[in-house]
């Protein structure tokens, strides 16, 4: 589907980081057949005509790691979103981007795509909001407003995070009593950080996997507890030892990813 009306020079274009070739275009001008209407969206040097700022900038910044200016460094294209041409701008490449030959340089950090629409003057009518983390997609979704009302309630995460453990703790016991596997999810209100919590068996011993990252995104830090026969996983998990282990190690999780 497309709008027949409205054409840009080039479809795309790069930026000044490794992937930029002499002869990829860096300026876009759009222009509406219909009315005769011509403005640059993206100027010769990379930079966002009119940059409309972002919706969430406290949601972004959480998952950018850099310093996000309202310039082209990566890959940015124009595609139709619902009636009308929108932005698609790449701030952050997937970790292998910097990859060399030899598969070393690369990175843990996720691909992060921003979209902002355009009207038929090719102004932006909208502040810049996430389209997709990785394979993750925001557009058409309310995931991004959620995650800006967690953050407004500005909680520490590790008191959060501690509040849990009495509960995990009783549904280990449950689960291990059983037996039978388990898994769970725990968002951590004032934060973008969530933790997964599983019960799992393997060559007949039982362990306690943990991991702490950010919602939406697919990379984490992860430890595990204590590998052992059923009836000491049973008793390790009845002690306060356990208690105190999973304490310790969720709050080294977090402050792990808290330092990224």
């Amino acid at each position: 589907m497309s709008d027949s009306r409205i054409k840009f020079s080039s479809w795309y274009s790069v930026g000044a980081n490794l992937f930029s070739r002499k002869d990829a275009p860096s300026e876009v001008i759009f222009e509406n057949l219909e009315t005769g209407v011509r403005k640059t969206v993206i100027d010769r040097r990379g930079w966002i005509v009119d940059f409309p700022g972002l919706a969430h900038p406290d949601v972004i910044t959480t998952y950018y790691r850099g310093d996000l200016c309202d310039r082209i460094r990566f890959y940015s294209h124009f595609s139709l979103l619902g009636d009308r041409y929108a932005l698609l701008w790449q701030i952050q490449p997937e970790g292998r981007y910097w990859e060399d030959d030899d598969g070393f340089g690369g990175t843990l950090d996720s691909e992060i795509i921003l979209y902002a629409r355009l009207d038929d003057t090719g102004a932006f009518i909208e502040p810049f909001r996430l389209y997709s983390i990785d394979s993750e997609m925001f557009f058409g979704t309310d995931k991004e407003q959620e995650l800006a009302q967690m953050l407004a309630i500005q909680a520490e995460p590790l008191p959060e995070l501690l509040k849990l453990i009495p509960e995990i703790m009783r549904t280990l016991w449950e689960k291990i009593t059983v037996p039978e596997p388990w898994e769970a999810e725990y968002h951590l209100p004032g934060s973008l950080y969530r933790a997964r919590i599983s019960l799992q068996e393997e060559s007949g011993k039982w362990f306690v996997q943990l991991s702490v990252g950010k919602r939406y995104e697919g990379r984490c830090h992860m430890m595990w507890l204590k590998f052992l026969p059923l009836n000491e996983q049973r008793a390790y998990l009845a002690s306060d030892q356990a208690q105190t282990d999973l304490e310790k190690e969720l709050t080294e999780l977090l402050a792990s990813c808290e330092a990224d």
